[in-house]
């Protein structure tokens, strides 16, 4: 297939999603039949990642039910099937805050359940801290602010760890908002926030548990929604604190603790 005619398909199919804006619904439905069988399919992957961009735009613009109406539209449905891979999620994250904003509460459920299945197919850690904080979007507009905090900080946590840093800071907004809505003092919140700070030694806690119940480093990853490189270099932390060589030497040593603990020395 020829670059002309690629960048042709694309001229044509930019008009039309233009016209359709602008609500020239008749030369819409004109340059519609003129496209070629290639492009019968309005739901393509450019054209996906072009109203997503849009839907952004308009929702930070306060136009949040033409966000979510132009996201359902254009991008494959409930569960944006024409966005590929991890970026799913981010889009379904998208779509839950602007159907939340547009008072659609029942569909926002169904966007935030699918953020977190497709985080779980594609095991990506960004994926995850997105459903979270989808989820956590859901418990703040249902006023379990309490939940909303817990889930919008351990997505700050997650996506600063893979260095998402606008994210990270929308989920940590999130979280003020949560605590706010609870009553918290600010003196609080800081607090709270502070100690999640400490996100990194709670998750290798976590990770040496599932060392000692043989997890591998691929089902670790996959359950603390990390990269396998991240579970490696949290290991290599681990080992150095602990003074270990090994994993057999690890789980000893975590193993040693949990009956000192129990037995109250």
């Amino acid at each position: 297939m020829g670059i002309a005619a690629a960048d042709d398909r694309f001229r044509i199919r930019t008009q039309l999603v233009v016209h359709r804006w602008l609500g020239r619904d008749r030369e819409a439905r004109h340059r519609h039949h003129s496209r070629d069988t290639c492009l019968a399919d309005r739901a393509h992957v450019i054209t996906g990642h072009t109203a997503w961009a849009l839907a952004q735009a308009w929702f930070e613009s306060g136009r949040a039910e033409e966000a979510a109406d132009l996201l359902l539209a254009w991008t494959g449905g409930e569960k944006l099937r024409v966005i590929p891979g991890g970026w799913r999620a981010a889009g379904l994250e998208l779509l839950t805050r602007a159907l939340l904003a547009a008072g659609r509460r029942a569909e926002a459920e169904r966007a935030a359940t699918a953020a977190v299945a497709c985080a779980n197919i594609v095991g990506l850690p960004i994926a995850g801290a997105l459903g979270r904080l989808a989820e956590a979007a859901l418990d703040l507009d249902a006023g379990a602010a309490a939940s909303a905090a817990k889930r919008a900080l351990y997505a700050r946590a997650g996506l600063e760890e893979v260095g998402d840093a606008y994210h990270a800071s929308r989920a940590r907004m999130l979280a003020g908002r949560a605590f706010a809505q609870a009553g918290e003092a600010a003196e609080q919140f800081e607090r709270v926030a502070a100690a999640f700070d400490s996100f990194g030694a709670e998750r290798e806690l976590q990770l040496a548990r599932l060392v000692v119940d043989r997890k591998t480093n691929p089902q670790i990853a996959g359950e603390l929604f990390l990269s396998p490189q991240t579970v490696e270099t949290h290991l290599r932390n681990i080992f150095r604190k602990l003074g270990v060589a090994n994993r057999v030497e690890l789980a000893r040593a975590v193993e040693q603790a949990d009956r000192a603990a129990s037995s109250g020395r």
